[in-house]
């Protein structure tokens, strides 16, 4: 589901639960050397460890040196329809 906003990505965290995966983040490589792009699935749930959502939901930040400027949310799962919206 991550890969349909990048090719070529680095593998971050992956957190599951008995519900299987609620937190999934890959990387890309930005324009410049020092930014980064980061991909975040996060399913809907208090997880604990501070990852908790009120919607299951994609969502991209933006990184330079390391630091978060900037991002948002890019598809949230309606759970009646199973179907997901872009945002």
């Amino acid at each position: 589901m991550l890969s349909q906003y990048a090719e070529r990505y680095t593998l971050g965290r992956e957190l599951t639960d008995d519900k299987g995966v609620y937190l999934r983040e890959i990387e890309v490589e930005g324009e410049t050397i020092a930014e980064t792009i980061e991909y975040q699935y996060i399913r809907r749930g208090d997880h604990g460890n501070q990852n908790a959502s009120a919607k299951t939901m994609i969502s991209v930040i933006y990184y330079d040196d390391g630091k978060p400027v900037g991002g948002r949310v890019l598809s949230v799962l309606d759970e009646e329809t199973g179907e997901w919206k872009e945002e």
